[in-house]
């Protein structure tokens, strides 16, 4: 499932730093400077940074994927200094993957050895655990690591030029501009690799051994981004799943 087209679209307003990469229609942004799009930075008024996907499709399309699909926050807000705290919560870890499959399945993550070698091994936060919104709920989707690095050091860039050139503040809000297609969200006839087979989210409870356990998202069950431990009383009392 493709979902993004060359370029994302970062939006930012006041506050703190980093944030979630969104698609746009990358034709809508050949004729516009960045200095046409400087708004207030504000949620209603935001500021775009264009980030070019050439090479990281993949990392793109993760994001994209939260957002359209499973009701991920967008736009998100920016909280610089905690993302250590962020990534204790939702159980972030560079080599989640890098252990046997069994080993993952005693984790709840049911994704082949196979798959992993075709998609690779590096996390995707589609939230961010420097955003507000992150932490807890943070969907996470297995991507190649040099497209990650590669999407991230493009997104950090802009950041800097944006606020070297513009005197905004380091807080940005991700923005979608495409018409949604819902349609796309749904697993049947999906390949074993399709990001939508393979986000997945940390639990309220651990496995037996005590280590971190993860529930493998299902958009056709309903599954949806919420901002509390997946599980917990207040998902499965207060909380209903978003429409798609």
């Amino acid at each position: 499932m493709k979902l993004t087209p060359s370029h994302l679209v970062l939006a930012s307003t006041s506050g703190t730093t980093s944030a979630s990469a969104i698609p746009t229609q990358a034709d809508s942004l050949e004729n516009r400077s960045l200095k046409a799009r400087i708004g207030s930075g504000t949620l209603e008024d935001p500021t775009w940074i264009d980030i070019d996907c050439t090479g990281g499709v993949a990392v793109c399309n993760a994001d994209c994927l939260a957002i359209l699909c499973f009701g991920a926050p967008n736009p998100v807000q920016l909280d610089s200094g905690h993302s250590a705290d962020k990534r204790k919560e939702s159980r972030f870890s560079s080599g989640l993957l890098r252990t046997q499959e069994e080993t993952r399945q005693g984790k709840g993550i049911y994704i082949p050895q196979h798959v992993l070698e075709s998609t690779g091994y590096s996390l995707e936060e589609t939230v961010m655990a420097n955003a507000v919104e992150g932490g807890w709920g943070e969907i996470i989707v297995p991507v190649n690591g040099d497209e990650n690095r590669l999407i991230g050091a493009r997104t950090r860039a802009a950041w800097v030029q944006a606020h070297i050139g513009f005197d905004i503040s380091h807080t940005l809000l991700t923005h979608v501009s495409i018409r949604p297609d819902h349609k796309v969200c749904t697993k049947k006839n999906k390949a074993d690799t399709d990001p939508i087979r393979l986000a997945f989210v940390r639990t309220a409870e651990n496995n037996a051994n005590g280590q971190p356990y993860f529930h493998m998202m299902d958009v056709d069950a309903g599954d949806r981004w919420h901002r509390f431990p997946w599980g917990s009383l207040a998902t499965t009392m207060l909380w209903a799943p978003l429409s798609v």
